[in-house]
């Protein structure tokens, strides 16, 4: 990397920043990396104590830092998914009971 230039960093290799040595990201001049912003909301916090007490009780030996970008969206799509299938079961549940005629279209006798 010469005098004069930069290398823009995304969210993956951004990241593993935080796992390397103070001295070792001081020696990256020219560098800026980019990560999605996380806004510091109750349900982001609550979100943060729960995975860090989960993974200290998972790996005592790890000092755990932050979870990144990654984990907050697959516990964002776990959420959406698990209520997608409450509220499709509970429409389908309510179907059965009272739906005669959709049973019937069905193949119900």
């Amino acid at each position: 990397m010469g005098e004069g230039s930069v290398w823009i960093t995304t969210d993956g290799l951004t990241n593993l920043l935080d796992t390397m040595h103070p001295s070792e990201i001081d020696s990256m001049q020219g560098v800026v990396g980019v990560r999605p912003y996380i806004r510091k909301t109750r349900k982001n916090v609550e979100f943060l104590e729960r995975w860090k007490k989960r993974f200290h009780e998972d790996y005592p030996d790890i000092d755990a830092s932050e979870p990144i970008v990654y984990d907050l969206w697959a516990y964002d799509s776990l959420q959406a998914l698990s209520v997608a299938v409450e509220q499709a079961w509970r429409v389908n549940f309510d179907v059965e009971i009272t739906g005669n005629e959709t049973m019937s279209r069905l193949g119900s006798p």
